[in-house]
């Protein structure tokens, strides 16, 4: 059918270009009887359409429907590494963790190094409260591609190590996945609290030289206005017993 495939690539260029909800419009205007014949004629370009419009969906956050037409680019390429990666992505944002977490290990067999299948995975483990695999997996991801551009491995094992109360293996990751380009608001909230409990665990072995800093850069990620009546507390605590004779823990206290 040439009007068919004269669709469908019209449909891809509006979905390259980034129209949005002019592609899905022009995917679904595909008549079905039509889509079957390039089952046995073009697999590929039918390979093509499902994984595409799949991509548009989930940008439209319509999860389900995305994983229907992953699912059918499956069917046609079992052996694509893609495909079984995007079923993970769908997977995991209809929290589907267990069977999120089967797509990416097929995605992984078929491409090993598959740095987002195995950030993907990191963030399904963590999502399952597996921290420990979560770090592993992570580990892996920032082994395969430490590209100074690419945040996301990092992000997801210094969350993990941050739930495993490994506190200063999550600042670490942290100020990395920071200095890579992630700024999300619950990226500072995150590191925010990690630099503070690193500061009380520093603190409270009397590591104050370590501590005091920790808190400070904290403190300067506040989303309020108004700091953290703990963290200021502890710092100027810290200050104290670091032995600071200015008057900085004393207006510290009264702020408290």
């Amino acid at each position: 059918c040439s009007v068919c495939l004269l669709r469908i690539e019209a449909a891809n260029r509006r979905f390259t270009s980034g129209d949005i909800s002019g592609a899905l419009t022009a995917y679904n205007l595909l008549p079905r009887i039509h889509l079957e014949e390039l089952r046995e004629l073009r697999p590929q370009m039918l390979y093509t359409f499902h994984n595409n419009r799949g991509a548009v969906q989930m940008q439209l956050e319509k999860f389900g429907d995305a994983l229907a037409d992953f699912d059918d680019a499956v069917a046609l390429r079992p052996d694509s590494s893609d495909a079984h990666h995007n079923c993970g992505v769908a997977l995991k944002a209809l929290k589907r963790y267990d069977l999120a977490l089967e797509e990416f290990g097929i995605c992984l067999q078929y491409d090993p190094t598959s740095y987002s299948a195995l950030c993907g995975k990191s963030e399904v483990l963590a999502s399952m409260n597996r921290f420990d695999k979560a770090i592993e997996v992570a580990s892996q991801a920032i082994e395969v591609n430490d590209n100074p551009e690419s945040y996301r491995a990092y992000l997801s094992r210094g969350f993990a190590r941050l739930k495993s109360g490994i506190y200063g293996g999550a600042v670490r990751d942290l100020e990395a996945a920071e200095g890579r380009g992630c700024s999300s608001k619950e990226f500072f909230t995150m590191y925010e609290l990690a630099l503070a409990l690193y500061g009380d665990e520093l603190n409270s072995m009397g590591d104050y030289d370590r501590a005091i800093p920790l808190y400070e850069r904290a403190l300067g990620l506040g989303s309020s206005e108004l700091p953290s009546v703990d963290l200021l507390f502890n710092l100027s605590l810290a200050k104290l017993r670091s032995g600071d004779d200015s008057e900085d823990p004393a207006n510290g206290f009264r702020q408290v």
